[in-house]
């Protein structure tokens, strides 16, 4: 049998026998299975989830930090999460159909319109972008907890 070569995925070289009509799969390195678990539909879910999380919660922890006035007024957090999700959408909806949230893509498995094998990918993504969302906001106001981060900790 004749071997040729051929540029296989990310720039890797495959051999491909001719004359049996049968391919040989090539070997998947370590850091190949990475870039394929790691790739735009895992960014888009990880960036759109890290905006949700930053811009909503943000909202929330501006309110409650920097609010002096007696009247309570949640315009300012009801802004804050429709400008959240609208953002999420429009970076990842294109790419990733923008779930930002486990919930939702477990939901479209279930009702088969979504693929099983993508879903510990995007969940890994959201729990990721949500966890660094949170500590952006958690970093922009620590220097206004004071005396409050032991018992927002819960270390009390």
């Amino acid at each position: 049998a004749v071997v040729s070569t051929q540029s296989g995925h990310y720039g890797r070289d495959r051999e491909i026998a001719s004359g049996s009509g049968s391919q040989s799969k090539p070997k998947m390195s370590f850091l190949g299975g990475l870039r394929k678990f790691f790739d735009k539909e895992f960014a888009a879910e990880f960036l759109s989830t890290l905006i949700l999380v930053l811009l909503g919660d943000g909202s929330v922890a501006q309110y409650k930090m920097l609010n002096k006035s007696a009247v309570e007024p949640f315009l300012s957090i009801n802004i804050g999460y429709a400008c959240a999700v609208t953002f999420g959408c429009y970076i990842a909806a294109g790419v990733s159909g923008a779930h930002m949230n486990p919930a939702v893509t477990i939901a479209l498995a279930v009702v088969k319109k979504f693929k099983w094998n993508k879903v510990p990918k995007y969940i890994t993504a959201q729990m990721l972008g949500g966890f660094f969302g949170a500590l952006l906001v958690f970093i922009t106001y620590v220097g206004k907890l004071k005396g409050n981060l032991v018992m927002i900790l819960g270390i009390i």
